[in-house]
């Protein structure tokens, strides 16, 4: 469901654990909520102003800083050219890797690889969050104030979209799949929605953390 800058998705977990996600691009934050729990937690998005560097500083001055490696995100598109008619739209179907492998000299160790697979529309309700992030950034120190360069580099110019249909499947370093989740839209329609349902619901009360809000109660 979208409404303006916000969007809202709603999981089945299973075990009466459904989960919310919220996603409000005004206020650079996604909102994930329980209505089993009555509870929610708030997430802020990374963004290019984010006040990330005086805890960085903090830490530098508990600990020694020295540089690290670089940690490779190798993300390719690739269209297949199929086509197919889905709610009256041209859907095209698109798929994409993320490969992320750093450096034998990285200060943080890793290899996954990440792989989508969707239809996707040219939607003008979809959402688009401005972060202003670098393709180039430094990654939070890691222990001993070592801290590695990000590096981002695209390949392939397939556009995407708004994901009608989207599986995406994470693997861990040895090739073994990690998990899956697949979400797809089972209606479209352009009738105004509630602003409420984009929002925290009244009564509810924010957990500490995610784990909190996926425990289950006793």
């Amino acid at each position: 469901m979208l409404k303006g800058l916000r969007e809202r998705s709603e999981m089945k977990l299973g075990y009466g654990r459904d989960i919310i996600n919220v996603t409000q691009c005004d206020l650079k934050r996604t909102l994930q909520i329980s209505d089993s729990a009555k509870k929610y937690v708030i997430t802020p998005m990374e963004t290019a102003n984010s006040s990330t560097p005086s805890a960085i500083t903090s830490a530098e001055t508990v600990e020694p800083s020295r540089q690290g490696g670089v940690i490779n995100y190798t993300i390719t598109s690739v269209d297949t050219g199929e086509r197919k008619e889905m709610f009256g739209f041209q859907a095209r179907h698109i798929k994409r890797t993320v490969v992320i492998e750093s450096s034998p000299d990285a200060c943080s160790p890793i290899k996954q690889r990440m792989e989508t697979d969707g239809w996707y529309i040219d939607f003008s309700f979809g959402l688009n969050c401005e972060t202003g992030a670098s393709s180039q950034m430094m990654a939070p120190p890691a222990r001993g104030g070592c801290r590695d360069r990000v590096r981002f580099n695209q390949q392939g110019a397939a556009r995407t979209g708004y994901p009608l249909s989207e599986t995406m499947t994470s693997y861990g370093p040895d090739g073994s799949v990690a998990f899956t989740s697949t979400k797809e839209v089972i209606e479209l329609s352009r009738e105004p929605l509630d602003a409420a349902l984009f929002d925290v619901p009244a009564g509810y009360v924010e957990a500490k953390s995610a784990q909190e809000l996926y425990s289950t109660p006793s």
